[in-house]
Protein backbone atom coordinates (compact mmCIF):
# COMPACT_ATOMS: atom_id res chain seq x y z
CA UNK A 1 0.00 0.00 0.00
CA UNK A 2 1.62 3.29 -1.19
CA UNK A 3 2.51 5.88 1.87
CA UNK A 4 1.57 9.53 0.96
CA UNK A 5 3.99 11.60 2.84
CA UNK A 6 3.59 15.66 3.56
CA UNK A 7 5.71 17.48 1.47
CA UNK A 8 3.75 21.05 1.61
CA UNK A 9 1.49 23.39 3.57
CA UNK A 10 -0.08 26.42 1.89
CA UNK A 11 -2.76 28.63 2.16
CA UNK A 12 -4.32 28.45 -1.23
CA UNK A 13 -8.26 28.26 -2.41
CA UNK A 14 -9.92 25.76 -3.52
CA UNK A 15 -9.77 26.63 -7.42
CA UNK A 16 -6.38 27.26 -6.84
CA UNK A 17 -5.69 23.88 -4.77
CA UNK A 18 -7.74 21.99 -7.68
CA UNK A 19 -5.42 23.50 -10.40
CA UNK A 20 -2.37 22.23 -9.01
CA UNK A 21 -3.50 18.93 -8.24
CA UNK A 22 -4.59 17.92 -11.61
CA UNK A 23 -2.01 19.63 -13.26
CA UNK A 24 0.81 17.54 -11.77
CA UNK A 25 -1.51 13.99 -11.40
CA UNK A 26 -4.27 13.91 -13.90
CA UNK A 27 -3.91 16.72 -16.75
CA UNK A 28 -2.25 15.97 -19.78
CA UNK A 29 1.55 16.56 -19.01
CA UNK A 30 2.21 18.60 -22.44
CA UNK A 31 6.09 17.49 -22.11
CA UNK A 32 5.24 13.79 -22.28
CA UNK A 33 2.43 11.45 -23.61
CA UNK A 34 2.56 9.76 -20.94
CA UNK A 35 0.17 9.42 -17.60
CA UNK A 36 1.41 10.09 -13.91
CA UNK A 37 1.25 5.91 -12.90
CA UNK A 38 1.01 6.29 -9.55
CA UNK A 39 -2.49 7.79 -8.60
CA UNK A 40 -3.49 9.73 -6.14
CA UNK A 41 0.16 11.24 -6.61
CA UNK A 42 -1.09 13.83 -4.96
CA UNK A 43 -4.12 14.19 -1.41
CA UNK A 44 -4.71 17.99 -0.39
CA UNK A 45 -5.95 18.20 2.97
CA UNK A 46 -7.74 21.12 4.24
CA UNK A 47 -7.49 22.12 7.93
CA UNK A 48 -8.45 25.06 10.16
CA UNK A 49 -4.86 26.73 8.88
CA UNK A 50 -4.02 25.88 6.30
CA UNK A 51 -3.84 23.09 3.21
CA UNK A 52 -1.47 20.08 3.48
CA UNK A 53 0.03 18.59 0.27
CA UNK A 54 0.81 14.85 0.36
CA UNK A 55 2.66 13.15 -2.19
CA UNK A 56 3.87 9.86 -3.31
CA UNK A 57 7.64 9.99 -3.44
CA UNK A 58 7.37 7.04 -6.37
CA UNK A 59 5.85 10.02 -8.29
CA UNK A 60 8.96 12.04 -7.91
CA UNK A 61 10.41 9.31 -9.98
CA UNK A 62 8.44 8.93 -12.65
CA UNK A 63 8.64 12.90 -13.49
CA UNK A 64 12.99 12.76 -13.32
CA UNK A 65 12.82 9.48 -15.28
CA UNK A 66 10.63 10.97 -17.80
CA UNK A 67 12.57 13.71 -18.05
CA UNK A 68 15.62 11.96 -18.66
CA UNK A 69 14.09 10.22 -21.31
CA UNK A 70 12.60 13.35 -23.04
CA UNK A 71 16.28 14.93 -22.54
CA UNK A 72 17.69 12.11 -24.39
CA UNK A 73 15.50 12.67 -27.16
CA UNK A 74 15.40 15.61 -28.00
CA UNK A 75 18.76 18.26 -27.52
CA UNK A 76 16.30 21.12 -27.80
CA UNK A 77 13.68 19.74 -25.51
CA UNK A 78 14.15 22.22 -22.74
CA UNK A 79 14.37 25.48 -24.71
CA UNK A 80 11.26 24.02 -26.71
CA UNK A 81 9.58 24.18 -23.61
CA UNK A 82 10.20 26.97 -21.89
CA UNK A 83 9.10 28.89 -24.72
CA UNK A 84 5.97 27.39 -24.60
CA UNK A 85 6.10 27.93 -20.59
CA UNK A 86 6.86 31.75 -20.94
CA UNK A 87 3.79 31.83 -23.56
CA UNK A 88 1.38 30.68 -21.58
CA UNK A 89 1.85 32.48 -18.48
CA UNK A 90 2.90 35.50 -20.71
CA UNK A 91 -0.64 35.37 -21.15
CA UNK A 92 -1.25 36.19 -17.01
CA UNK A 93 1.94 37.23 -15.30
CA UNK A 94 1.06 40.90 -15.86
CA UNK A 95 -2.23 40.08 -13.95
CA UNK A 96 -0.75 38.20 -10.65
CA UNK A 97 1.82 41.33 -10.83
CA UNK A 98 -0.37 43.76 -10.55
CA UNK A 99 -2.81 41.66 -8.14
CA UNK A 100 -5.64 43.05 -10.64
CA UNK A 101 -9.48 42.07 -9.77
CA UNK A 102 -11.17 40.46 -12.61
CA UNK A 103 -14.60 40.41 -14.12
CA UNK A 104 -16.26 37.11 -14.97
CA UNK A 105 -14.51 36.16 -17.88
CA UNK A 106 -11.46 37.75 -17.40
CA UNK A 107 -11.40 35.08 -14.40
CA UNK A 108 -12.56 32.31 -16.57
CA UNK A 109 -9.56 33.15 -19.12
CA UNK A 110 -7.13 33.45 -16.09
CA UNK A 111 -7.65 30.30 -14.52
CA UNK A 112 -8.03 28.28 -17.94
CA UNK A 113 -4.63 29.69 -18.74
CA UNK A 114 -3.24 29.08 -14.72
CA UNK A 115 -4.14 25.31 -15.12
CA UNK A 116 -2.68 24.87 -18.80
CA UNK A 117 0.86 26.27 -17.76
CA UNK A 118 1.40 24.14 -14.88
CA UNK A 119 1.77 20.98 -15.98
CA UNK A 120 5.02 22.19 -17.82
CA UNK A 121 5.82 24.67 -14.43
CA UNK A 122 6.07 20.51 -12.79
CA UNK A 123 8.82 19.38 -15.62
CA UNK A 124 10.28 22.91 -14.89
CA UNK A 125 10.79 22.46 -11.17
CA UNK A 126 12.11 19.14 -11.93
CA UNK A 127 14.41 20.17 -14.80
CA UNK A 128 16.56 22.21 -12.27
CA UNK A 129 17.38 19.74 -10.46
CA UNK A 130 18.03 17.47 -13.02
CA UNK A 131 20.12 19.43 -15.66
CA UNK A 132 23.57 20.71 -14.64
CA UNK A 133 23.91 24.15 -13.67
CA UNK A 134 26.53 25.70 -15.76
CA UNK A 135 24.50 24.12 -19.10
CA UNK A 136 22.67 26.39 -21.65
CA UNK A 137 19.50 24.62 -20.35
CA UNK A 138 19.83 25.39 -16.65
CA UNK A 139 19.88 29.34 -17.70
CA UNK A 140 16.73 29.07 -19.49
CA UNK A 141 15.18 26.91 -16.42
CA UNK A 142 16.00 29.78 -14.18
CA UNK A 143 15.01 32.24 -16.64
CA UNK A 144 11.54 30.56 -16.32
CA UNK A 145 11.43 29.92 -13.04
CA UNK A 146 12.44 33.90 -12.21
CA UNK A 147 9.70 34.76 -14.64
CA UNK A 148 6.97 33.13 -12.91
CA UNK A 149 8.54 33.21 -9.15
CA UNK A 150 5.69 35.64 -7.67
CA UNK A 151 2.76 33.15 -9.59
CA UNK A 152 1.52 31.12 -6.97
CA UNK A 153 0.52 33.45 -4.52
CA UNK A 154 -0.04 36.58 -5.96
CA UNK A 155 -2.01 34.13 -8.46
CA UNK A 156 -3.93 32.64 -5.75
CA UNK A 157 -4.72 36.35 -4.69
CA UNK A 158 -5.96 36.83 -7.87
CA UNK A 159 -8.47 34.31 -8.00
CA UNK A 160 -9.78 35.07 -4.06
CA UNK A 161 -10.32 38.57 -4.97
CA UNK A 162 -12.01 38.25 -8.06
CA UNK A 163 -14.55 35.61 -6.84
CA UNK A 164 -15.51 38.06 -4.31
CA UNK A 165 -16.16 40.74 -6.79
CA UNK A 166 -17.98 38.32 -9.36
CA UNK A 167 -19.85 36.22 -6.57
CA UNK A 168 -20.37 38.77 -3.69
CA UNK A 169 -23.34 36.77 -2.18
CA UNK A 170 -20.93 34.12 -1.20
CA UNK A 171 -18.18 36.36 0.43
CA UNK A 172 -15.28 34.52 1.66
CA UNK A 173 -17.14 31.79 0.77
CA UNK A 174 -16.60 31.86 -2.67
CA UNK A 175 -12.87 30.61 -2.38
CA UNK A 176 -14.49 27.20 -1.67
CA UNK A 177 -15.84 26.64 -5.03
CA UNK A 178 -14.90 24.11 -7.53
CA UNK A 179 -13.64 25.03 -11.14
CA UNK A 180 -16.73 23.20 -12.90
CA UNK A 181 -18.92 25.35 -10.37
CA UNK A 182 -17.32 28.73 -11.79
CA UNK A 183 -17.77 27.94 -14.90
CA UNK A 184 -21.16 26.97 -14.96
CA UNK A 185 -22.26 29.09 -11.94
CA UNK A 186 -23.96 26.19 -10.12
CA UNK A 187 -22.99 26.34 -6.37
CA UNK A 188 -23.91 24.52 -3.84
CA UNK A 189 -25.44 25.62 -0.98
CA UNK A 190 -24.40 27.86 1.68
CA UNK A 191 -24.01 24.74 4.01
CA UNK A 192 -21.87 22.75 1.67
CA UNK A 193 -18.99 25.48 1.08
CA UNK A 194 -19.41 25.75 5.00
CA UNK A 195 -18.09 22.18 5.28
CA UNK A 196 -15.29 22.94 2.57
CA UNK A 197 -14.27 26.09 4.68
CA UNK A 198 -13.61 23.57 8.03
CA UNK A 199 -12.23 20.85 6.47
CA UNK A 200 -11.80 18.58 2.93
CA UNK A 201 -9.88 16.32 0.95
CA UNK A 202 -8.59 16.39 -2.67
CA UNK A 203 -7.46 14.12 -5.33
CA UNK A 204 -7.89 12.09 -8.72
CA UNK A 205 -10.62 15.45 -9.61
CA UNK A 206 -12.79 14.19 -6.70
CA UNK A 207 -13.32 16.72 -3.75
CA UNK A 208 -14.22 14.71 -0.32
CA UNK A 209 -16.26 16.35 2.05
CA UNK A 210 -17.03 15.00 5.89
CA UNK A 211 -14.38 12.20 5.42
CA UNK A 212 -11.98 11.36 7.81
CA UNK A 213 -8.42 10.23 7.20
CA UNK A 214 -9.07 6.79 7.96
CA UNK A 215 -11.88 7.05 5.01
CA UNK A 216 -9.55 8.44 2.58
CA UNK A 217 -7.40 5.85 3.07
CA UNK A 218 -9.86 3.07 2.46
CA UNK A 219 -11.40 4.94 0.10
CA UNK A 220 -8.23 5.75 -2.33
CA UNK A 221 -6.39 2.30 -0.79
CA UNK A 222 -3.56 4.99 0.41
CA UNK A 223 -2.10 5.75 3.99
CA UNK A 224 -1.38 8.99 4.89
CA UNK A 225 1.93 9.69 6.92
CA UNK A 226 1.28 10.96 10.30
CA UNK A 227 1.82 15.08 10.13
CA UNK A 228 2.20 14.90 13.68
CA UNK A 229 5.69 14.68 14.87
CA UNK A 230 6.75 13.37 18.17
CA UNK A 231 7.12 16.01 21.07
CA UNK A 232 10.55 17.27 20.67
CA UNK A 233 12.14 20.25 22.91
CA UNK A 234 14.59 21.23 19.93
CA UNK A 235 14.61 20.66 15.98
CA UNK A 236 17.37 21.25 13.17
CA UNK A 237 17.18 22.98 9.87
CA UNK A 238 19.37 25.17 7.43
CA UNK A 239 20.83 28.27 8.84
CA UNK A 240 19.86 30.79 6.37
CA UNK A 241 21.57 33.68 8.12
CA UNK A 242 22.76 33.35 11.63
CA UNK A 243 22.51 34.97 15.24
CA UNK A 244 20.90 33.86 18.45
CA UNK A 245 16.85 35.18 19.72
CA UNK A 246 15.24 34.06 22.38
CA UNK A 247 11.57 35.23 21.87
CA UNK A 248 7.48 34.53 22.03
CA UNK A 249 6.69 32.52 19.03
CA UNK A 250 3.86 34.10 16.17
CA UNK A 251 2.99 31.45 13.95
CA UNK A 252 0.98 32.47 11.10
CA UNK A 253 -0.14 30.02 8.16
CA UNK A 254 -1.51 32.63 5.99
CA UNK A 255 -0.52 36.18 4.65
CA UNK A 256 -3.83 37.39 4.92
CA UNK A 257 -3.00 37.01 8.72
CA UNK A 258 0.65 38.71 8.98
CA UNK A 259 -0.43 41.40 10.64
CA UNK A 260 -1.21 39.45 13.89
CA UNK A 261 2.86 40.12 14.24
CA UNK A 262 4.17 42.27 17.17
CA UNK A 263 7.54 43.67 17.07
CA UNK A 264 9.99 41.65 18.11
CA UNK A 265 8.16 38.48 17.97
CA UNK A 266 9.72 34.69 16.54
CA UNK A 267 7.52 34.64 13.20
CA UNK A 268 6.88 30.78 12.42
CA UNK A 269 5.38 29.22 9.24
CA UNK A 270 5.40 27.01 6.41
CA UNK A 271 6.91 29.21 3.75
CA UNK A 272 6.79 32.60 3.34
CA UNK A 273 6.35 35.02 -0.15
CA UNK A 274 6.48 38.79 -0.49
CA UNK A 275 3.25 39.20 1.12
CA UNK A 276 4.88 38.56 5.05
CA UNK A 277 7.13 41.35 4.40
CA UNK A 278 5.79 43.81 6.72
CA UNK A 279 5.32 40.63 9.39
CA UNK A 280 9.07 40.24 8.64
CA UNK A 281 10.33 43.84 9.35
CA UNK A 282 8.80 43.68 12.68
CA UNK A 283 9.70 40.25 13.87
CA UNK A 284 13.21 39.21 15.19
CA UNK A 285 13.84 36.03 13.54
CA UNK A 286 12.21 33.48 11.26
CA UNK A 287 11.82 30.08 11.57
CA UNK A 288 10.03 28.01 8.41
CA UNK A 289 9.28 24.21 7.48
CA UNK A 290 9.94 24.51 3.94
CA UNK A 291 12.74 26.24 1.76
CA UNK A 292 16.76 26.49 1.17
CA UNK A 293 19.40 28.45 1.36
CA UNK A 294 17.65 30.72 -1.53
CA UNK A 295 13.96 30.73 -0.62
CA UNK A 296 12.28 34.01 -0.22
CA UNK A 297 12.87 33.55 3.78
CA UNK A 298 16.04 33.19 3.77
CA UNK A 299 17.13 35.66 1.09
CA UNK A 300 14.78 38.72 2.96
CA UNK A 301 16.98 37.15 6.28
CA UNK A 302 20.14 38.01 4.40
CA UNK A 303 19.13 41.59 3.56
CA UNK A 304 17.42 42.23 6.76
CA UNK A 305 20.39 40.37 8.97
CA UNK A 306 18.07 38.42 11.14
CA UNK A 307 18.18 35.16 12.53
CA UNK A 308 16.89 32.51 10.21
CA UNK A 309 16.00 28.40 10.04
CA UNK A 310 14.66 27.13 7.12
CA UNK A 311 13.63 23.74 6.29
CA UNK A 312 12.72 22.65 10.12
CA UNK A 313 9.92 19.84 8.28
CA UNK A 314 8.36 20.37 11.87
CA UNK A 315 8.24 23.98 13.28
CA UNK A 316 4.46 25.07 12.54
CA UNK A 317 3.99 21.32 13.96
CA UNK A 318 5.58 21.64 17.29
CA UNK A 319 5.29 25.60 17.83
CA UNK A 320 2.58 27.48 18.88
CA UNK A 321 1.92 31.37 19.34
CA UNK A 322 3.17 32.38 22.59
CA UNK A 323 5.52 29.66 23.51
CA UNK A 324 8.92 30.82 24.23
CA UNK A 325 11.65 29.35 22.08
CA UNK A 326 15.43 30.35 21.30
CA UNK A 327 16.64 30.40 17.56
CA UNK A 328 19.97 29.82 17.56
CA UNK A 329 20.93 30.49 14.15
CA UNK A 330 24.55 29.66 14.12
CA UNK A 331 24.45 26.00 14.97
CA UNK A 332 20.55 25.62 13.30
CA UNK A 333 18.79 24.45 16.20
CA UNK A 334 15.68 25.74 17.85
CA UNK A 335 14.56 25.37 21.29
CA UNK A 336 11.25 25.01 22.84
CA UNK A 337 12.07 26.68 26.37
CA UNK A 338 8.37 27.21 27.59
Amino acid sequence: MPILKIEHARDFCLPHIEAWCKGESTDPRQWTDKEQPYKPYILFEKTSETVNCYMDERGFEWIKNELQNQLKKDPNFVEKLVKKYINIYGKTKDIWEKEKVLSYTELVDFIKNYQEGWPIYESIYFLAEIVSQNSKDFKLIKKALVFTDKGGDKGDKVIRTSLKKCFPELGELSSFLLIEEILSKKFPNKQELEKREKHYFYANNTLFVNKTKEDIERILNIKIENSEPEALQQFNGQIAYPGKVTGIVRKIMSYAKSNELKEGEILVTAMTTPEFLPALKKASAFVTDEGGIVCHAAIVAREMKKPCIVGTKVATKLLRTGCKIEVDANKGIVKILK
